[in-house]
């Protein structure tokens, strides 16, 4: 795979991570509206049914929790990313500036 190259623009990852933020907000707001509307069920459901349906409420709760936290870890290592190959960018910048004065110099 010859000529093969990865490469993004500046501000990239950090769009990405905005949406991954926003999706993560949108999904907490239709989890909370989903919560709401099994609180107001749970009351019709009485015996063994009712306890099924209270488990998968809570199971589902938690699960919840573990995305929205690998949500949450997957915004910041954008964010961290992108932080990290702006500061790459910089110094690289900076040697390679240097490196041609010494050759100007030399010649």
């Amino acid at each position: 795979m010859a000529g093969t190259e990865f490469g993004h623009g500046e501000g990239a990852l950090k769009k990405v991570a905005e949406l991954v933020a926003q999706t993560k907000q949108d999904l907490v707001k239709k989890s909370g509206e989903m919560e709401s509307g099994l609180a107001n069920m749970k009351s019709a459901w009485v015996g063994g049914g009712g306890l099924a349906f209270e488990n998968v409420k809570n199971a589902w709760i938690e699960k919840h929790k573990v995305v929205t936290a690998a949500l949450d870890k997957f915004e910041a290592s954008l964010i961290e990313t992108e932080s990290d190959n702006m500061n790459t960018d910089s110094t690289i910048s900076g040697d390679l500036g240097s490196f041609l004065s010494k050759l100007d110099a030399q010649s």
